[in-house]
């Protein structure tokens, strides 16, 4: 749990003024429902989630006696809320994508931290907590400190990712060691008027940052990466034992996915077609050759 977000969230909705050992569950789930109501059920769930995580923590220190939400289940949703949810989550098409890259380069340092959220599969707020000593001269390196399920990931420097380092370099703000500084050399903040300016300006439906992960993650299974080999990129847990024994990181392939998925960014951005990029890139996945490889075995013993 990221301290400084979780303690806004409690103390907006929570009265936390109190003794906590005085705050019940009523208080919590009309606080939660306060938030549905209003619209906003991600940051009801956000809140339940911060809650649950800082009573744990009062119990385990003896300010409470018990957790008021242990056994607390969060309410099944139903299907309309479920396609709901669906139909918000999507990928860019490759004209979206394109107006997206144009629109971001106009938007200074904002743009580039959000090209880098496409290039390296990045959650928003990890380009935001980036510092130059993380620019490595093959790679850059999300510490695991900074990112949300605490697994760092690597993406390799390209050159869609020289570009945007290269861009960045102008807006650099002494003493500041971010790459993507905000005002006075902070992180940068303010995503939802930002995020806002730039679908405006790119001219397509809305999406969010979230979105480019998706679309980037959809790109690289086009060019024949399968699913765990993406997680790894994009910094995601593992399934079940695997994320546990198997330390493999994978590094030349998720290397390759990322190239991949590059290539297929800078056709677009030019303009040229995709579908020669997939072609090409399939044929140069070595996951597929495997899978060819095993296929021709397959249909030797079967004849």
């Amino acid at each position: 749990m990221k301290a400084a977000p979780a303690l806004s969230a409690l103390r907006r909705n929570l009265p936390l003024a109190r003794d906590v050992a005085s705050l019940t569950r009523l208080d919590i789930t009309s606080a939660l429902d306060r938030l549905v109501q209003a619209g906003k059920p991600g940051a009801a769930l956000d809140l339940r989630r911060h809650t649950n995580t800082f009573l744990n923590w009062a119990q385990a220190q003896g300010h409470v006696g018990y957790n008021v939400l242990a056994g607390s289940r969060q309410p099944k949703q139903t299907r309309s809320q479920r396609l709901a949810q669906d139909s918000k989550r999507r990928a860019l098409s490759d004209n979206e994508l394109k107006a997206f890259w144009a629109a971001a380069g106009e938007l200074g340092v904002f743009g580039l931290l959000t090209r880098l959220c496409l290039l390296g599969g990045a959650r928003r707020s990890e380009p935001t907590l980036l510092q130059w000593r993380h620019v490595l001269e093959d790679r850059i390196v999300f510490d695991p400190a900074t990112t949300k399920m605490g697994r760092g990931h690597a993406v390799p420097r390209t050159a869609l990712i020289d570009e945007v380092l290269a861009a960045a370099k102008s807006f650099r703000q002494a003493p500041s060691a971010l790459v993507f500084p905000g005002k006075r050399g902070s992180p940068f903040d303010g995503f939802t008027k930002s995020v806002a300016k730039l679908v405006e300006r790119a001219g397509v439906a809305k999406f969010t940052l979230h979105d480019l992960r998706r679309t980037l993650r959809t790109i690289m299974s086009r060019c024949g990466y399968d699913n765990e080999i993406q997680r790894l990129c994009v910094g995601q847990k593992s399934h079940g034992i695997d994320a546990i024994y198997n330390l493999d990181e994978q590094w030349q392939i998720r290397k390759m996915a990322f190239e991949a998925a590059h290539a297929y960014i800078g056709a677009v951005i030019e303009g040229e077609r995709t579908d020669n990029v997939v072609r090409l890139q399939r044929a140069a996945n070595p996951q597929n050759r495997i899978k060819a490889e095993l296929l021709e075995r397959l249909r030797e013993r079967c004849e």
